[in-house]
């Protein structure tokens, strides 16, 4: 198919045209239009041809059955009304003739056998008409299990009989190998030679209907060939290194080609074995870095762009996994400190490559890609990761790591932006560019800050994390928010409580002082706890995609925040009178608690919260068994009267808000009992 505008060719299915830019949306409607209409006309040819072939058969029937009819009419048979005298035998019934019944059962076998495929592709007689004979489902099962006998006699018997004549070849060369009768060089020249017969007599069946006979044969002669050349370099070094790895290239190359001219996957699969193993084979022991990885890099955009073209993911999966398998072993081998740098620029090169792979057919104009080309992101980021940190920290620093890092989140960040801007549709491109963003940034905080700071940039990238998947309605990318969050909070209370502040608990107090790292850490405790709250809105924002599960996890969220704040609270103003007033911090304490009590009150009245009141009043309770078992341990301290007085008005005042908003709770037709001691009941109220 050709663009309209600047008639050059496209491929089927694109939007736009790659060159000009031309929206192809009604030029493929029309290329649609016309390959239904040439289906319709082969299907009408189809049909036509059939009711012919039974029209004919028909008539040769009718033929037939007047002939028996004659024939019949000539014996004279007896009448309805003759009845054979006694000792007579009835007349017997007129033979039907041998032909008439064979044509008739041909008729009906051969018409029934071209109808059904024809009647099941037009949808002719869906949910119609008597079920099925018993004849004729053993006829089905007959065909299938023909279809299974074709079918494993066409594949599996081919690779056996393939798989055997090359073993016994084998066992025949080593034979006469074993006894001389062949020279080296005549080994490798056979070799070749059958390789070759392979591929021409692979080419022949393919050109004389047997495709799939031939492409068999045909990757024969190419495995052959493989062989043939590692055989005369690294057995009988016949070739020189140069010569043999230009030799395998080639037929790495003949290959691929043959798998796109074929269009046949296994081919350039076979291609791309063959061309990871090359290196392999032909090592000559030495490091040979540039060489290897330069080669390694052009294969790998050959196999891209092969990938790319016939959308065939696996080889993008296998030249991952042979990539990184072949990079390993030569790390583990060769690598030396004065590899540094070209280890690094082809490590970037191989990661960049298989990061940016499933992102290619968005720009190329191709359908979008699908979840399972994506599968490799993840451990490919890990292992690149993995390698650079190693790498750089050796060679400079662990801070200098971050240099990396952050190029790779601005990159991808970068990427983001873009597909945002030309294909704002493909969410999942995004969501995962996104991600890629956020994943070395995150990495990227702990090699440049200390202490507080990581825990504060980790809660300030789970909420842009979580703001993006709530723009693009993304649940995984929520559900990597999430996590990012647990993570700060962890670090918050298990770290840097302990290690940072050096908080301790028998007595509440900071063992280098209240105000020693005030300021961060009343930061980082404010940032942390906006964050968790700041998850209720963007649930809400969400709660469409996830029904119930979203509002059972905002419930969740807000209950943690309310633990997280009466537990700060606590914790802050235990500390502080530890320094300043020892001996009133569990008056303090207690009154803390009393007033959070109150305040967790006066939010499930005003929004209604049940679960809200209810948990205050339960704090109450457990502040009053605090204050009376453990503050009023001496009565006669100021600090202790002060708490109980707080504690018996503040439970007072929250008695007052039950009777003020009662109908609230149980509704506007319930009565105020207050109210109606006074007069007639004022809906006006509340």
């Amino acid at each position: 198919m050709e663009c309209p505008k600047c008639k050059r060719p496209v491929l089927v299915g694109a939007k736009n045209c790659v060159y000009c830019g031309q929206d192809l949306s009604a030029i493929q409607s029309l290329h649609w239009l016309k390959d239904d209409l040439k289906q319709a006309k082969q299907s009408a040819q189809v049909l036509t041809g059939s009711l012919q072939d039974i029209d004919r058969r028909l008539s040769e029937l009718e033929k037939g059955f007047l002939n028996w009819v004659a024939a019949s009419t000539a014996t004279a048979p007896p009448g309805p009304l003759d009845v054979p005298q006694k000792g007579e035998s009835a007349s017997p019934e007129p033979a039907v003739s041998a032909h008439a019944l064979n044509l008739t059962e041909a008729v009906f076998r051969e018409g029934g056998a071209k109808a059904a495929p024809l009647a099941a592709r037009l949808g002719v007689g869906r949910g119609f008409g008597p079920a099925p004979h018993a004849h004729e489902a053993e006829t089905s099962d007959g065909s299938s299990s023909g279809e299974a006998e074709v079918r494993f006699g066409q594949k599996w018997m081919l690779i056996a009989g393939l798989a055997v004549t090359v073993l016994g070849i084998a066992y025949f060369l080593k034979y006469s190998f074993d006894r001389n009768w062949i020279t080296p060089a005549g080994r490798v020249a056979m070799a070749y030679l059958c390789g070759l017969g392979c591929l021409a007599a692979g080419e022949v069946f393919r050109r004389k209907q047997f495709a799939m006979f031939g492409l068999y044969v045909f990757g024969a002669g190419i495995a052959t060939l493989y062989a043939a050349t590692f055989a005369a370099f690294q057995v009988y070094q016949l070739l020189h290194q140069a010569v043999a790895f230009a030799l395998m290239v080639a037929v790495t190359g003949l290959a691929g080609g043959a798998a796109l001219w074929f269009d046949t996957m296994w081919l350039a699969v076979l291609g791309l074995v063959g061309g990871f193993a090359t290196p392999v084979v032909l090592s000559s022991g030495t490091a040979d870095q540039v060489a290897l990885m330069t080669y390694m890099v052009i294969l790998n955009l050959g196999v891209l762009s092969i990938a790319l073209l016939k959308r065939w993911k696996v080889l993008n999966q296998l030249g991952f996994v042979f990539t990184w398998l072949l990079f390993t072993v030569w790390m583990i081998r060769y690598y030396e400190p004065e590899h540094f740098w070209p280890t690094l620029i082809y490590l970037n090169l191989f990661y960049l490559t298989y990061a940016l792979a499933p992102f290619a057919p968005y720009f190329w104009g191709q359908a979008a890609a699908k979840t399972s080309e994506f599968v490799f992101s993840a451990p490919n980021s890990i292992i690149a990761l993995a390698y650079s940190i190693g790498l750089i920290q050796e060679h400079f620093s662990r801070r200098a790591v971050s240099v990396a890092t952050l190029a790779y989140s601005a990159l991808f960040g970068a990427l983001a932006f873009l597909m945002y801007k030309r294909f704002p549709a493909n969410r999942k491109p995004l969501a995962l560019l996104i991600a890629k963003a956020g994943f070395f940034l995150v990495v990227s905080v702990p090699l440049l800050f200390t202490g507080h700071w990581i825990t504060i940039c980790w809660a300030v990238q789970a909420v842009a994390l979580a703001w993006a998947a709530t723009r693009l309605a993304d649940r995984r990318l929520f559900a990597s928010s999430i996590l990012l969050l647990c993570l700060a909070l962890w670090k918050q209370y298990f770290f840097d409580y302990p290690e940072v502040y050096r908080l301790e608990l028998d007595p509440v107090r900071y063992a280098d002082g209240y105000h020693t790292q005030a300021v961060p850490r009343f930061v980082s405790e404010v940032v942390t706890l906006l964050s968790v709250l700041s998850y209720s809105r963007f649930l809400a924002a969400l709660g469409a995609g996830l029904g119930k599960f979203a509002q059972d996890l905002g419930t969740a969220t807000a209950a943690l925040f309310g633990v997280l704040l009466f537990g700060t609270l606590t914790v802050e103003v235990g500390a502080f009178c530890h320094d300043h007033a020892p001996s009133s911090a569990p008056a303090a304490i207690s009154v803390t608690w009393a007033l959070y009590s109150l305040a967790l009150m006066g939010v499930g009245f005003a929004l209604n919260l049940h679960a809200a009141r209810i948990t205050s009043m339960w704090l109450f309770g457990l502040t009053s068994l605090k204050v009376l078992l453990i503050d009023m341990a001496d009565a006669s301290t100021p600090h202790r009267i002060i708490s109980l007085i707080v504690l018996g008005l503040l439970m007072v005042g929250s008695s007052f808000l039950y009777h003020r908003f009662a109908r609230r709770i149980q509704g506007a037709s319930v009565p105020n009992p207050d109210a109606l001691e006074d007069g007639p009941l004022d809906l006006s109220r509340d």
